[in-house]
């Protein structure tokens, strides 16, 4: 008959946490929808399913009208975990999606969370550094030889000023960023400025040092705000609020 103590739980429902924990963490340094507490309970209640479907019904397992079977609530968990990975993943622009690691990152510490319900932790700590090692180390390669996505949101203070735009494309390619589209857009009340132009301009760019560059570039010409980008702390390393 199969057992457990409650020692035994807690250290496999508090593993779960830290290791989900982790992976979350990451996430929260990028600023996604889904951080730690998302993926920590993610993964302790994978951990709580898979220690149910194991020990929970230990009284059955000689009755002769019942089945036991420890995958079937496992099995339930990697499928209905796509909820809450659908609610992360938003479409931004006709060119633009994101949301999709987080979303790979939950169903990731949902499986993280069933190994060490059921005690099998060696795989659990592998996938955790595998998850981290993507996250870092392979984020940082990408970023250096793969272009990246983004957006930044400008305001032309003074919109009847000659070849603004021209302007802007110049800058772009000093920087060697590359753009995909222009989009003009909606004001917000924080954003209304009297006669100005709001506009949205979609990028991609090898390194986050150029779009820093570039930003900052652009608030040092007169007429010209950055309002918005699709990385927070560029913003921020930039001095925006």
């Amino acid at each position: 008959m199969l057992e457990i103590s409650v020692l035994s739980i807690i250290e496999r429902i508090s593993l779960a946490a830290l290791l989900g924990g982790i992976v979350g963490w990451e996430r929260d340094l990028r600023d996604k929808q889904a951080g730690i507490k998302t993926h920590l309970l993610v993964s302790v209640g994978s951990a709580l399913i898979m220690i149910l479907s194991t020990y929970g019904f230990h009284s059955m397992i000689d009755h002769e009208n019942a089945r036991f079977d420890p995958a079937r609530l496992a099995h339930g968990v990697i499928s209905g975990i796509g909820f809450l990975g659908a609610g992360v993943i938003m479409r931004r622009s006709d060119k633009k999606v994101s949301g999709i690691t987080t979303a790979a990152t939950l169903w990731v510490v949902a499986a993280i969370g069933l190994c060490v319900g059921a005690g099998f932790y060696a795989p659990a700590y592998i996938v955790t550094f595998v998850v981290l090692v993507n996250a870092f180390i392979l984020r940082a390669i990408e970023s250096r030889f793969f272009y990246s996505s983004g957006y930044v949101k400008l305001q032309i203070v003074d919109s009847e000023e000659p070849n603004f735009f021209g302007k802007i494309i110049t800058l772009l390619g000093d920087y060697g960023i590359i753009m995909e589209g222009v989009k003009f857009c909606e004001y917000k009340e924080s954003e209304v400025d009297f006669n100005c132009l709001n506009i949205i301009i979609f990028v991609k760019y090898k390194q986050n040092g150029c779009i820093v560059d570039f930003i900052r570039h652009l608030n040092s010409l007169q007429g010209f705000r950055v309002i918005d980008c699709n990385d927070k702390k560029v913003l921020l390393k930039n001095g925006e609020k």
